[in-house]
């Protein structure tokens, strides 16, 4: 139940991202949006190392996917937050 629960959760800040996504999609230049791309690209690199070194911890037991679906959720509602300045 906990698995499934902390991939709810990250399903839960990553569609917050794509709507705050969608959102600067509509207001930021092309320029802005090119730029914030580029970042976005780098950040994803960075969010799945740190997702899997989550894992790793528990390597391949029971609570690995728990340990990873958290830590995704974590950092995706961090870059929500971080997006939402960009809107400001």
């Amino acid at each position: 139940d906990m698995n499934l629960i902390s991939t709810e959760l990250f399903q839960t800040w990553d569609k917050a991202l794509n709507a705050v996504w969608k959102l600067l999609e509509a207001d930021l230049g092309e320029e802005a949006m090119e730029a914030l791309r580029a970042e976005e690209r780098e950040w994803i690199a960075r969010k799945e190392e740190l997702v899997t070194a989550a894992g790793m911890e528990y390597d391949d037991g029971s609570m690995q996917p728990m340990a990873e679906a958290i830590k995704a959720a974590e950092l995706t509602k961090e870059r929500v937050y971080e997006l939402v300045n960009y809107a400001k």
